[in-house]
């Protein structure tokens, strides 16, 4: 069997979602830059606003990545950005869920990466999660 781990990441100073965002870009240009194939999970307006962020995430230069449905760029991506239904099947080795549900690791990405905003509201998501993924038996790291 397959070992799986979810890191997560947990961001101080109460955090705003845009910061978060800005979080998340640099998590993607890091895998990026190791050669990893990323898959960001998210609902459409998030996946909207990190297509943008990444584009203009660095001063020169950008992070390739495409949406899901865009089949021709998404084909050569790298960096994916689409649904939890879209990521299925998908050879990735980072996953970022950027959703309110825990995923199944099950066939997903041996690394998943959930970034946590310093507010209650995260803070209470973020626990259940954990014991949701607990409960599939995955490793869980934590970074602050």
């Amino acid at each position: 069997m397959k070992d799986y781990v979810v890191d997560f990441h947990i961001l101080t100073g109460k955090a705003t979602i845009k910061e978060r965002n800005l979080y998340l870009c640099a998590v993607v240009d890091k895998a990026y830059r190791e050669g990893k194939k990323v898959f960001i999970v998210a609902d459409a307006n998030a996946a909207t606003e990190i297509d943008q962020q990444l584009w203009t995430f660095r001063d020169i230069g950008f992070v390739p990545h495409a949406p899901v449905r865009d089949v021709k760029l998404a084909a050569k991506a790298p960096i994916l950005i689409g649904s939890m239904d879209e990521l299925q099947g998908r050879e990735v080795d980072v996953a970022i869920n950027l959703t309110d549900h825990a995923l199944s690791m099950l066939g997903c990405a041996a690394t998943l990466v959930e970034i946590v905003c310093d507010t209650e509201e995260s803070k209470e998501l973020s626990r259940k999660k954990v014991r949701e993924y607990r409960a599939q038996g995955v490793k869980i790291n934590y970074f602050k």
